[in-house]
């Protein structure tokens, strides 16, 4: 059955060794290396079209455009042969782009990563890399082997292996709350649980929920966070960071930097270090006044505001720019790397594309800031408290207009910069 609950003509497995059944168990594999990488460039970029020219650049990228997809219509032909046994259409083929129809196909990687997204222990089914032995078709195909590699790796290695991982030598489990890269979100509640039935704390980084989603730490029984007040907090550049401690844990923690700031009669002016009572002992030297008067305006605003509104516009947001990205731009060359659900998501998502770097470059110059992760992720950030849903359709306008006119391709936006 489809995620959808359809029954499915064909069942393709592309972690580990390829291999493609029929309903009846009938291998419907293609024989040919090229067909094969076609069937799994299609499949991984479900359910959204690949262009032809994209197909053809992949796989053969040495010879010229025209041979090129002269070669590309002539495997597509093979696959349909192969894929015939099936009984019915498996794909969408249109004058620029092939898709695989919606329902029809089972495949292994979407499985594991709806687990992922479940956070489930079912991850165990990634028992091999992506597509082994696919090595070797086209340098072009293998950056991009390698690149849905990594993704794929981003996005399920850290869930399956962390129940495993937390056992009675761990002192400390920390993680981010929100991972930088995807948006993916821990269950926070879940994990510290876990955490604590083996005898570990649970330390949790913040610095892509504060202000953007309603966390309860002392709700989810949390031991120590810590964050950063430049993002959603909105404290600017160089804002200072902020560090929580659970008040049973605050009479024994003790920070390794101590300062005047941190001591519990600060104008004593004694030899020895004698730590402030509670959470003040964390404190070390005096704060940079200038940066603290900047976040403390972003934090009194984002005191009056309705944090669990705020995280439903965030996710309503992230919502509304997935689905306008995948209807403006399908077909060029975008693939969603963050999970779809907005319960499973922090408020940014991230898009892969193989020239990130000079499509954010070309985007800003438009005044969209976003900005890259490597190796191939375009991000974008949307701050719940002044973002607009209005704000979101001329940024993807931006965005069709940078990929279909293939302004990034200027050699400036290449460039490296020191920031994105």
């Amino acid at each position: 059955m489809s995620a959808t609950g359809d029954p499915v003509a064909v069942r393709l497995r592309l972690i580990g060794q390829m291999e493609a059944w029929t309903l009846n168990s009938e291998s419907i594999l293609p024989p040919g290396r090229k067909t094969r990488a076609l069937l799994a460039i299609v499949a991984l970029s479900a359910p959204r079209p690949v262009m032809r020219a994209r197909l053809a650049e992949l796989l053969w990228s040495r010879r010229p455009e025209e041979q090129a997809r002269a070669s590309l219509r002539q495997e597509i032909h093979r696959l349909l042969d192969v894929l015939a046994p099936a009984g019915q259409e498996l794909l969408s083929i249109n004058r620029d782009s092939l898709a695989l129809r919606p329902g029809v196909v089972w495949v292994d990687v979407d499985e594991v990563l709806r687990a992922t997204a479940a956070h489930s222990a079912s991850l165990a089914l990634l028992d091999g890399d992506l597509l082994e032995s696919m090595d070797g078709i086209d340098p072009a195909f293998d950056v991009w082997l390698a690149a849905e590699r990594e993704r794929l790796r981003d996005r399920v290695g850290e869930a399956g292996d962390l129940p495993a991982a937390i056992d009675e030598e761990v002192i400390c489990v920390s993680l981010t709350h929100v991972h930088y890269k995807s948006a993916r979100r821990w269950p926070m509640a879940r994990v510290t649980d876990q955490a604590h039935a083996k005898g570990a704390l649970a330390l949790w980084d913040l610095s892509h929920s504060a202000g953007a989603l309603a966390v309860d730490l002392n709700g989810a029984g949390a031991d120590l966070a810590v964050g950063c007040g430049y993002k959603y907090l909105n404290g600017g550049p160089g804002a200072p960071a902020f560090a929580f401690v659970a008040e049973r844990h605050q009479a024994q923690i003790r920070s390794p930097l101590t300062g005047w700031m941190g001591h519990a009669d600060p104008f004593a002016f004694v030899d020895d270090f004698a730590p402030a009572a509670g959470i003040r002992r964390q404190l070390c030297g005096t704060p940079p006044i200038l940066s603290l008067a900047a976040l403390e305006v972003g934090v009194d605003l984002m005191l009056r505001a309705d944090m669990a509104a705020l995280e439903r516009k965030g996710g309503v947001l992230g919502d509304l720019f997935i689905t306008l990205v995948e209807q403006r731009c399908a077909g060029l060359g975008l693939a969603l790397g963050s999970p779809r659900a907005a319960a499973d998501r922090g408020s940014h998502v991230v898009f892969a594309h193989p020239d990130a770097y000079a499509v954010m470059r070309a985007l800003i110059e438009r005044g969209v800031i976003g900005d890259v992760r490597a190796p191939d992720l375009l991000r974008f950030g949307f701050t719940p408290l002044y973002t607009r849903h209005a704000d979101l359709f001329p940024a993807v306008e931006a965005l069709f207009d940078v990929l279909a006119t293939g302004v990034y391709r200027d050699a400036r936006f290449g460039q490296r910069l020191s920031v994105t």
